[in-house]
């Protein structure tokens, strides 16, 4: 009896009309805030989640609900699964945070997947949990933490700092104003800093490109191509297994540079030290200063004003 019944599930699940897996459905809400709300926590899976900068005394959010696809059995009421979800979306607030989740309950969250846009006061640290939705923060002041599978990451104009884990994300990041930090298996990553922030990051593969780099600096990876442009206010050390490293230092940097490549060649020029050496290349730049440490086991490593 039980097969049965399973089988006349399946039969109806698949059983959807095309023009239904197209339903979207969507919401707009309106939280208040008050001085003591300090964090908005949003999780999806597949959804994908935008938060921006808005009014200082409340929280705007527009979803978007829809049908999974791909391969996934939905049960034939899943359209009216999905409705139930933007008539009363997964919106709530506990202590200083407000939560925006997928539907609690088991069968809406498989058949369905909520996108969230977000509008939030900019002081709000924002944190972001998915499992293949892009992500896009922009414009906010506060700390900003994500944690995603494989979504596409883009950063514009955060103030405050970036924590990311990831496991094969594409990062992009622009006019960061404080620290950026990343653990991630592969997928490229792009930074400009507009601030005094640093970098600490960890990869096994994708290329990595900072730009306007200041502030401490932890790079490694074991196959990633490295280029960092920027003028060292702390230390910088970058450490690499096959990739090649390229810094670009500013006109006015002044460091003390130990650049090693261990089977190919170090090249400087226009540091007041010019020239190619294999193996170690160690001499102050400008008046000296921080210790910019650059390691590549088999990659060249090129350093240039």
């Amino acid at each position: 009896m039980k097969h049965n019944l399973a089988a006349g599930w399946a039969i109806a699940a698949l059983s959807l009309p095309a023009a239904a897996f197209a339903q979207t459905f969507t919401f707009e809400r309106t939280v208040p805030v008050t001085a003591a709300v300090t964090r908005i926590d949003v999780t999806t899976d597949n959804g994908s989640v935008h938060v921006g900068a808005g009014e200082a005394d409340h929280i705007v959010v527009n979803g978007t609900v829809k049908l999974r696809r791909g391969g996934f059995v939905l049960p034939v009421e899943a359209p009216e699964l999905a409705k139930a979800v933007a008539d009363k979306p997964p919106i709530s607030g506990e202590g200083n945070t407000v939560f925006l989740r997928q539907p609690a309950d088991r069968v809406t969250r498989e058949a369905t997947y909520v996108s969230y846009d977000v509008r939030v006061p900019a002081r709000l640290m924002a944190q972001v949990t998915t499992t293949s939705g892009g992500i896009v923060i922009g414009a906010v002041a506060g700390a900003v933490v994500i944690k995603t599978s494989s979504g596409a990451i883009d950063l514009i104009g955060v103030k405050g700092d970036v924590a990311i884990s990831s496991s094969s994300s594409g990062i992009r990041a622009s006019g960061l104003g404080g620290a950026l930090k990343v653990d991630n298996t592969s997928g490229r990553i792009e930074a400009a800093f507009s601030g005094a922030g640093g970098a600490s990051l960890k990869t096994e593969s994708g290329e990595i490109s900072i730009f306007g780099l200041r502030g401490e600096t932890a790079i490694t990876t074991q196959s990633s191509k490295v280029t960092l442009q920027g003028s060292p206010a702390a230390p910088w050390r970058v450490t690499t297994g096959s990739g090649a490293i390229a810094m670009r230092a500013g006109a006015d940097a002044s460091f003390n540079l130990d650049a090693t490549s261990e089977t190919s060649d170090v090249k400087a020029s226009g540091l007041g030290v010019t020239g190619t050496v294999k193996g170690r290349l160690e001499a102050p730049v400008g008046k000296g200063g921080p210790v910019v440490t650059l390691r590549s086991h088999s990659g060249q490593v090129r350093i240039e004003r």
